[in-house]
């Protein structure tokens, strides 16, 4: 049976508006209210892009091949950041994507079918990817292809044609990068059961977001594609999907513009460098049967990533009856119930410390915006090390035992500040705001246990990266090694934490507004990234002796001790939890007086 058209529509705008409510977009709810604003934020970058631009290619004595093999490396920005915004908002709305339990719950009851369920949230899905890809590539695909052919003398139906291809290339990496996420949670909706699907759903979300934002962070340290074409004897990576994007582009366009009339018997032009032109050409020329082949690996890669992902989604809606499931456990239960009661002996025993100790860990590791930002936070540290750490002592790691250099020591202590100062700044993002009268309900005037739960949370979160990193350390350089290397993470880890908390007076995730000025949060969070370089560079000293390496955890040690005192007695005056964001009254004296 056909889905009833009068329902369609009006369930079409509500699954697209839950694409926007969710809380990264509006912690608060009204999602729907910043729709606009999210497509400006995701538009307005391809605008201020275009000025750099007009002083690249408005030389007039630019020959026709070395302007297309300039604009490559443009070319191939345009569509990284197409492919990887597109997979970061794909991940942002990760929960929404299919058929959840909410929306089970609330019209499964109602007298609608389930293909008029499917229908619309497939058409909403496709509104959501179609207009998305637009806000992104639309500035771009008008102002780019202009920009380039600057001085060149070309018709304006090709121009116009330069400009149809930018767009529907831009859009296909777009759509690429969307399906590719998509497929990743269908094939893992597929493998697994619907209990084990709510466990790793949390973690390949949270791995994906990280290697998306690291993506997006790299790309303008990316090398340039001339050096790698000289670097690879005229070659192109072939396993980059957005060089086979580049590929499909370049088939589409290169001919387009050299055979223009206008370029092949150019009319009054100088040449500085005789016979340039010619030989930029000819250089040009040479790479267009690689160009063919990645066209066609972009064209295969596409299709292929569609199938894959409409055909897992179209398995997915048949099992509805898995998304009833509400919880969402990141550990199995039996772990579980290990991991909490072991929290409970040993990490808080105060029963309010225990409250805001579970509270604020299952918000890290549950939280949608939460866990955005801890990656962020992780992408900016993997992106700085991948940037800074020399080539060569990678190079080494791979027949280990190693000597650990100050670099490779770096890693670990860049990462666990790098979240640990992100971690600060989560904490004034609100999560559920329902919690605050739960704890205003049984509040027992006890700020001190209430904080201190937070701070372990927080702490256990910040040493994620050591047990994650220890493996490794203990290949590359043995156990005894990776074990002092482990303490000293987690020194670094406690006293970070105790400077970055050292200002808490609210309880976190569950306010309105956040406690602190945003300002000085953010400083704060800078300030702890670069403090990594002086604390790896404190570690490589007292790697050289055992003498060196116990005064340098001494050190770390003190620092923690007297930050901890310094919180300590912050908090003798601190006489209540700020539950509610403090609002600035405005009075004004009217001037009337009782007599009249």
């Amino acid at each position: 049976m056909p889905a009833d058209t009068g329902e369609v529509p009006l369930l079409r705008r509500l699954f697209f508006r839950r694409f926007f409510d969710n809380d990264l977009v509006a912690p608060n709810g009204g999602g729907e209210q910043n729709i606009g604003l999210v497509y400006a934020v995701v538009a307005v970058p391809g605008l201020l892009g275009a000025a750099p631009l007009l002083l690249k290619y408005m030389n007039p004595y630019m020959t026709p091949g070395h302007r297309l093999l300039l604009a490559l490396d443009d070319k191939l920005l345009c569509l990284s950041i197409s492919m990887i915004v597109m997979g970061i908002a794909t991940l942002v709305a990760w929960d929404t994507l299919a058929l959840d339990a909410r929306d089970v719950a609330v019209l499964g009851p109602l007298p609608i079918s389930r293909r008029t369920l499917l229908v619309a949230k497939l058409e909403a899905l496709g509104l959501f990817v179609a207009t998305f890809a637009v806000a992104v590539n639309a500035i771009p695909s008008l102002l780019y292809p202009t920009i380039l052919l600057g001085t060149l003398q070309i018709s304006v139906v090709r121009a116009i044609w330069l400009i149809v291809v930018h767009a529907l290339v831009s859009l296909a990496a777009g759509a690429f990068g969307f399906f590719a996420v998509l497929a990743c949670r269908e094939v893992l909706s597929m493998v697994s059961s619907a209990r084990m699907f709510l466990r790793l759903s949390v973690v390949v979300q949270s791995a994906l977001l990280l290697m998306f934002v690291t993506a997006f962070l790299l790309v303008p340290a990316r090398p340039s594609v001339s050096e790698s074409l000289a670097a690879a004897g005229g070659t192109l990576p072939s396993f980059s999907p957005p060089v086979w994007f580049l590929g499909l582009y370049e088939s589409l366009t290169g001919r387009v513009v050299l055979d223009a009339p206008g370029v092949v018997a150019p009319v009054g032009r100088l040449q500085i460098i005789p016979g340039g032109a010619e030989r930029d050409r000819r250089t040009y020329l040479g790479h267009a049967p690689q160009f063919d082949r990645l066209a066609t690996t972009a064209a295969g890669g596409l299709g292929a990533t569609i199938l894959l992902a409409l055909g897992g989604y179209a398995i997915e809606t048949r099992r509805l009856a898995r998304r009833m499931g509400q919880a969402r456990p990141v550990l199995p239960r039996w772990l579980s119930r290990i991991a909490s009661g072991l929290a409970q002996r040993v990490l808080v025993r105060n029963p309010l410390a225990r409250a805001t100790f579970f509270f604020t860990l299952q918000t890290l590791l549950r939280g949608t915006t939460q866990r955005f930002y801890v990656a962020a936070g992780a992408a900016v540290a993997l992106a700085g090390l991948i940037v800074f750490v020399p080539v060569n002592e990678l190079i080494l790691l791979r027949h280990p035992p190693v000597e650990p250099t100050l670099s490779l020591l770096t890693v670990q202590t860049f990462l666990v500040c790098a979240v640990a100062g992100t971690l600060r700044l989560v904490c004034e993002v609100p999560a559920d705001l329902r919690a605050n009268w739960v704890f205003q309900v049984t509040w027992a005037r006890q700020p001190a246990p209430c904080f201190a739960g937070v701070r372990r949370a927080v702490l256990v979160v910040a040493v994620i990266p050591l047990v994650a990193l220890a493996p490794v350390h203990i290949v590359v350089w043995g156990a005894p090694l990776a074990a002092v290397h482990f303490v000293f993470g987690a020194l670094t880890a406690a006293a970070i934490v105790e400077w970055s908390f050292r200002n808490l007076y609210a309880l976190p995730f569950a306010r309105a507004g956040g406690s602190g000025d945003s300002t000085s949060l953010a400083w704060n969070a800078a300030l702890t990234v670069a403090a990594a370089w002086p604390l790896g560079w404190l570690e490589y000293r007292g790697m050289q002796t055992p003498n060196r390496a116990g005064m340098a955890a001494g050190a770390l040690g003190l620092a923690f001790t007297c930050l901890a005192i310094v919180r300590a007695r912050r908090l003798r005056g601190c006489q209540e939890v700020v539950f509610e964001q403090p609002i600035d009254l405005y009075t004004q004296r009217l001037g009337l007086s009782g007599g009249d």
